[in-house]
């Protein structure tokens, strides 16, 4: 069988009270379903989610610091381009802004084979 899905790598900064941290993230859209990884933290992290009928899509991960692990989810909007989210955990909230990596996506198209 195969899956037909896009696949999106981002350069990201994230504001937190600290300051700006930076990782990355990529993003496997199969139709509705978003899953990937995000690293930030010096930590990856599986996101798993999905895209909402009003074209933003929204999912849900953990944040590894030297001090805690912070669940989240990320509302917000992404293409080719770059991406722009709000995580909210328990007690507060993150910008996460990004561009997409230059080489890092063959225009979103990938095909595997199952």
């Amino acid at each position: 069988m195969e899956t037909c899905a896009k696949q999106y790598f981002y350069e990201i900064n994230m504001v937190t009270p600290a300051g700006i941290r930076y990782g990355s993230l990529q993003l496997n859209v199969n139709q509705y379903d978003v899953s990937g990884y995000l690293e930030i933290l010096n930590h990856r992290n599986p996101v798993s989610g999905k895209i909402l009928k009003n074209g933003q899509c929204e999912f849900a991960g953990i944040l590894v610091s030297l001090m805690r692990k912070l669940q989240y989810t990320a509302i917000g909007n992404f293409d080719s381009h770059s991406i722009q989210l709000l995580l909210k955990g328990e007690k507060n909230s993150y910008q996460l802004y990004g561009t997409a990596k230059i080489g890092g996506m063959d225009d979103g198209i990938y095909r595997n084979e199952k």
